[in-house]
């Protein structure tokens, strides 16, 4: 269909959207998310790390308040004593998990830095794809744990060289090129419009990549 729009609809302008509120607990970072009711829990990673920031380099899994658990390397021979037992998430629709207002999923990103984001189904609704319909706090930074994640990171800059990690958090920043204090602080901000950028362009095939442990 010409002049169609990443992720809308080819039947019509709507379709089913699952509105979902996401909490990142090692932060004060929330993002509220429309997403289409179809997606499976591999694409809900997808829009996790775009929504907060993550380069999708590890490893990842949801859990539910049964404890049913959902890995991307279910069956990986390399880990398959440590994913015994769990699902793949790329088989299992939203609407299959979030059936009723308050059904939560808890998402762990990277096994190290263990970050945690609490989702809860609020409502259902309709759109032309997805969105991100409100975000407050920092944007993620990988492997930042060490500097007590973004907060942490945000923390240590504002208190400047006084702060006794201060040297080595700005040492850690120079991954991000010339001036990486001015750079880190401008990228941190999170944009709602920009994540809903984000999320459309997600509805393009991508290959999947190689995760770290």
């Amino acid at each position: 269909m010409a002049g169609l729009r990443p992720g809308q609809n080819k039947k019509g302008p709507s379709m089913k959207l699952l509105v979902l509120r996401c909490n990142w607990r090692q932060c004060k970072s929330a993002r509220t998310l429309a997403l289409p009711a179809d997606w499976t829990l591999g694409q809900l990673h997808a829009a996790l790390q775009a929504a907060f920031g993550w380069d999708d380099s590890h490893l990842f899994a949801f859990t539910d308040r049964d404890r049913n658990t959902w890995t991307e390397h279910r069956g990986d021979a390399d880990f398959a004593d440590f994913f015994a037992g769990d699902q793949d998430p790329d088989k299992t629709k939203l609407f299959e998990v979030f059936r009723a207002p308050k059904d939560r999923l808890d998402y762990e990103y990277d096994f190290g830095d263990s970050n945690d984001v609490r989702i809860v189904f609020t409502k259902e609704t309709e759109g032309d794809g997805p969105a991100c319909l409100r975000a407050t706090g920092l944007m993620a930074v990988e492997d930042s744990a060490g500097f007590g994640y973004a907060d942490g990171i945000a923390y240590i800059l504002k208190q400047g060289p006084s702060h006794r990690d201060y040297e080595d958090c700005v040492a850690w920043l120079q991954i991000f090129g010339p001036n990486p204090v001015e750079t880190w602080i401008a990228r941190q901000t999170a944009d709602r419009e920009a994540i809903t950028a984000r999320l459309a362009a997600l509805c393009a095939p991508k290959p999947k990549r190689k995760r770290k442990f």
